[in-house]
């Protein structure tokens, strides 16, 4: 869904890491949770960087969750796509516009 160039993301650390394991890319995945959702050690590790116009998949593992509130303006398009074979709900997200990757949080809200 991301591309051979694209960017991995994960609503959580689960699902980061499953992504990390199928797809062989480490380099290229990383974790874009809910404001809401709590903290953990994880949050203080590198997230990967975003170049203009990249493209991205993010996974959540529960078919209801939309892409974040501050992760959607981050791009220019965010398309549910179907994936029969995946437990949960993938979007693509075309074209990065810029600034505000990584997501900053803070006590588990978003710290913008």
């Amino acid at each position: 869904a991301a591309g051979e160039g694209g960017l991995l993301l994960g609503d959580g650390y689960q699902s980061a890491s499953e992504l990390a394991y199928h797809s062989g890319r480490l380099d290229a995945v990383g974790v874009a949770r809910r404001p809401k959702d709590r903290i953990s050690m994880y949050d203080f590790w590198p997230q990967p960087t975003i170049g203009p116009s990249t493209t991205a998949a993010w996974l959540s593992r529960s078919g209801k969750r939309k892409v974040p509130k501050p992760l959607a303006p981050l791009f220019a398009r965010a398309e549910k796509i179907p994936v029969p074979s995946v437990k949960g709900t993938v979007w693509r997200l075309d074209g990065y516009v810029g600034a505000g990757w990584p997501l900053a949080y803070e006590e588990g809200r978003d710290a913008r």
